[in-house]
């Protein structure tokens, strides 16, 4: 009796020939009773595979598979050796993008880690820089959510003020109080 080659098994007592492994599966030894399971984010396609293919920038793969997927929308291959990953704060990337990177989100806008898209900052906050997270309005400023304009806030007209940051209007001054 022969071992079976690479690529194939076989688990039964005298018999005429050997099985290949399925897609997904793999065998690199020979004369072996089973094959292997190509591990996560690794695929083999044919059968009678002697290794599993790494799965490339911006694509996974659950254990056993025989094909890789592009990321998940939110996901990009940012991970190590390419893996899928959460897109960061102030990143995104819908299904319809490359999954190898995530996309830097507006000045004006962000998002949460894993988002598939960006959202304008709230009334009271603002993004001035590019990427990065909204941050409140300052003391005697406010922002209003039909402002268009979500990389700036607005200094409190005269006879107004605001005392706290984050706010999304002003307040009137109290008698025998202004502001210039």
């Amino acid at each position: 009796c022969r071992g079976c080659p690479e690529g194939y098994y076989q688990n039964t007592e005298a018999q005429a020939s050997c099985l290949p492994c399925i897609p997904g599966e793999f065998q690199n030894e020979t004369g072996q009773p089973s094959c292997e399971t190509c591990p996560e984010n690794s695929k083999s396609e044919e059968a009678n595979s002697t290794q599993c293919d790494s799965c490339g920038i911006g694509e996974k793969s659950d254990e056993g598979s025989a094909k890789c997927t592009k990321c998940d929308a939110g996901e990009a291959g940012v991970g190590n050796n390419g893996v899928c990953g959460l897109c960061p704060i102030g990143q995104y990337r819908n299904s319809s993008m490359s999954a190898t990177s995530c996309f830097t989100c507006p000045a004006g806008w962000s998002s949460e880690a894993g988002s598939a898209k960006c959202q304008s900052c709230q009334a009271g906050l603002f993004g001035d820089v590019v990427g990065d997270d909204c941050k409140d309005c300052g003391v005697g400023q406010y922002r209003t959510s039909k402002m268009t304009d979500a990389t700036t806030c607005v200094g409190c007209s005269i006879g107004f003020s605001q005392s706290d940051t984050g706010q999304a209007s002003c307040i009137p001054c109290s008698p025998g109080e202004f502001n210039d």
